[in-house]
């Protein structure tokens, strides 16, 4: 191998590993916050099972150290499957009971896009990630005109969001991040 040959070889690999480095990873450690989406992604061909937990009073009147600080009081659990479709985009489906709320017996999914990755050195300072659901609610419907789960039509059970996941990463332990969302429900 010619001299030329082995110093375009490395300096090929030198300049792939500075690109590499350019990329912000983990701005958070996983896809989720506590129960929100986070601007991460799954990679290509990944799949999680995920089990979530909203949980009860934490210190209010029913709170404190008798349940826990809300552990002892699950209020909802949802199961939910999502897979990475490829290292930018994911989607995702889910049961939730919905207790606690007119909404039981939920159904959801989402799409989920990174837009823009956060780059070092000031060339792309946040992350940008597009999020949109849809949630069906297949519980009874209630006879009573006045709750909010009478759903007179199929389509009054859906709701839909779109969001919009604004994400900076500051050094090796703050991150921070703003999620402008709009919900729509199909029935109000």
């Amino acid at each position: 191998m010619s001299i030329s040959k082995l110093l375009t070889a490395a300096t090929l690999v030198v300049l792939n590993s500075v690109v590499a480095q350019e990329k912000v990873s983990e701005t958070f450690s996983s896809s989720r916050i506590i129960n929100g989406h986070s601007n991460e992604v799954l990679k290509k061909k990944e799949l999680e099972f995920r089990i979530e937990h909203r949980f009860g009073d934490v210190a209010g009147t029913n709170g404190g150290v008798q349940n826990f600080y809300g552990f002892d009081n699950a209020s909802d659990v949802r199961f939910a499957f999502e897979y990475g479709i490829s290292d930018k985009f994911m989607t995702g489906i889910g049961r939730s009971k919905g207790t606690g709320t007119p909404y039981k017996s939920l159904l959801d999914g989402f799409l989920k896009y990174k837009i823009l990755e956060q780059k070092t050195k000031g060339k792309m300072p946040i992350s940008l990630t597009a999020v949109t659901s849809g949630f069906l609610s297949y519980a009874k419907a209630s006879t009573d005109v006045s709750q909010v789960n009478h759903y007179p039509k199929f389509a009054h059970r859906m709701a839909y969001s779109a969001q919009l996941i604004v994400s900076r990463k500051f050094g090796s332990r703050a991150s921070i991040a703003l999620l402008p969302t709009l919900v729509h429900r199909n029935y109000v």
